[in-house]
């Protein structure tokens, strides 16, 4: 069960339950919550009306995001599966189910053309999820890549030409949709935190001991 908070401004309230990713939809007015129990949870806030829809909970969902202007949401899950859904009425459109174990983390690039995936295999999948028309048929997996350790983030560069991961063993990979172009230990302990610049293809990376920063 979650908790019931009231805020003086608005009335505004929210019932919080153990998330690891909270996210609003683009237009403010709901929110996306991936919960440790395997939920996913969509959250309506506006007008203060609060309208909870939770499903997907048997499916251990680890990560999950808002897809083409909030029409879609992504997952990927224990089921070893990426998965697109109508966040409408939940609806599945989409499954990739290509892992030969859970899949654990993605990213979508900069057009909302390609997402690259990570899964507890050690593989590295690249997928074409369509263009506009949103046409998600057919096999989508474009690229695939096996790595070393296990990949604990994994984001694309401001201009969508490059992917950068880091992995538990503390080396930062850097692949662009064909190969991959840089792999180096630059971190002797495992990569805890990863992010890309949304302008000048600035990345940052940080560990237990150290944070890096660098230009592709």
């Amino acid at each position: 069960m979650g908790y019931l908070y009231k805020y003086p401004f608005k009335g505004f309230r929210m019932i919080i339950n153990p998330s690891k990713r909270i996210q609003f939809s683009p237009d403010g007015k709901k929110l996306l919550s991936c919960e440790i129990s395997g939920d996913v949870t969509i959250i309506d806030i506006d007008k203060d009306k609060l309208q909870i829809q939770s499903w997907l909970g048997q499916q251990r969902v680890s990560a999950c995001c808002w897809f083409g202007n909030e029409e879609f949401i992504i997952t990927c899950s224990g089921q070893k599966s990426i998965c697109i859904w109508k966040a409408e009425n939940q609806e599945l459109v989409a499954g990739f189910v290509k892992y030969n174990q859970d899949a654990k983390l993605f990213s979508i690039s900069p057009c909302g053309n390609f997402l690259v995936s990570a899964s507890l295999d050690k593989v590295i999948k690249i997928w074409y999820l369509g263009d506009k028309t949103k046409n998600f048929k057919g096999n989508r997996m474009l690229k695939e890549f096996y790595v070393e350790n296990f990949i604990n983030f994994i984001v694309w560069s401001s201009d969508g030409k490059s992917i950068i991961a880091g992995d538990e063993g503390g080396q930062m990979l850097i692949l662009d949709r064909e190969k991959i172009i840089l792999c180096e230990n630059v971190h002797k302990e495992g990569v805890t935190a990863l992010d890309a610049s949304r302008k000048g293809n600035f990345v940052i990376s940080g560990s237990k001991s150290k944070l890096i920063i660098f230009k592709l």
